[in-house]
């Protein structure tokens, strides 16, 4: 019986024994996996904290940007208060560059042989000059015993001369290029009275009238083309049975007076209609039948738009 106990209490202490070892293993284990879950912590801590740091500078960068951004918006106010200020400038230039009254008649001069006036002159030898240097090209063609001298343009590079023979008839019709000193013939054959030129000089209008008939020109000034302003769709007319070509029995004559320029291409021009002298009996060229505005597209060479006005 004793020798029983003894067996029972070996093999009991032996499993008491057993069973505290694989309970110590299993602590150690969890003692393991505690340590590292709390590495974990403290790098996730430090992760955070990092995280916090970013953060705080973030705030930062995002303050100092929207101060940045305050300070452009305030630069762009400002700007587009000068540029608003600036077009308002430029806006009311440009009403005095566009809705300037074009040069008349009275300020053209004449000049005969041997005299000087406005920096031209016309010399013993029948030429022209301009500051003493002389003018080239088709003027020289020709001798003229006077000369009558337009507007100059703007930019004093372009003018007119119309010259005169010994009989003071008229000879010939000439643009004169006063930067190159040279001079272009203009195949026009009626005396011209009227010029203005366009806001940025690159075209010029000019008019000519000969026995009832006021006619528009339009003068490209880069590639010297000459196109006559034709309005002649608006006018009456009625066929001949003596001529293939329609009598007309309308005049139209032009407002030159209140021609504007309303940018630097188009222009404003008002036609008056009435009869015409030469085809109709007991015609009154005073009364005006009605009138037209055109806005003429000068670059291109036709009409725009056209209102017509009933008197």
């Amino acid at each position: 019986m004793k020798k029983i106990n003894i067996i029972l209490f070996l093999i009991l202490f032996s499993t008491i024994t057993v069973f505290g070892q694989s309970k110590k293993e299993q602590i150690a284990t969890l003692n393991k996996q505690v340590v590292e879950l709390q590495n974990q912590i403290s790098e996730k801590n430090i992760k955070i904290t990092n995280l916090s740091v970013q953060n705080e500078e973030l705030k930062n960068s995002i303050n100092t940007n929207k101060v940045e951004v305050q300070q452009l918006n305030s630069k762009i106010n400002d700007l587009e208060t000068k540029i608003k200020e600036l077009n308002k400038t430029i806006n009311e230039l440009s009403e005095k560059i566009y809705n300037k009254t074009p040069e008349n008649n009275a300020e053209w001069i004449s000049i005969e042989k041997n005299q000087s006036e406005n920096k031209f002159s016309l010399t013993k030898k029948l030429q022209v000059l301009f500051k003493n240097e002389l003018i080239e090209g088709d003027i020289l063609n020709e001798k003229h015993d006077k000369i009558s001298v337009s507007p100059i343009s703007e930019n004093e590079r372009f003018v007119f001369c119309c010259t005169f023979d010994e009989d003071l008839d008229w000879a010939g019709f000439y643009l004169c290029d006063l930067e190159k000193m040279t001079s272009f013939k203009l195949d026009i054959w009626y005396p011209m009275f009227w010029v203005s030129w366009s806001p940025l000089i690159t075209n010029v209008l000019f008019a000519t009238y000969y026995e009832a008939d006021m006619t528009l020109y339009n003068i490209d000034l880069i590639n010297l083309k000459i196109n006559e302003l034709d309005f002649s769709d608006d006018i009456l007319k009625e066929k001949d049975e003596y001529s293939d070509n329609p009598q007309p029995l309308e005049e139209m004559t032009f407002e030159l007076e209140n021609i504007k320029w309303v940018d630097k291409y188009n222009v404003k021009i008002k036609a008056n209609i009435t009869c015409h002298s030469y085809t109709v009996d007991d015609c009154n060229r005073e009364i005006i039948k009605h009138s037209f505005i055109y806005i003429y597209d000068t670059k291109n060479n036709k009409i725009i738009s056209k209102n017509k006005i009933k008197n």
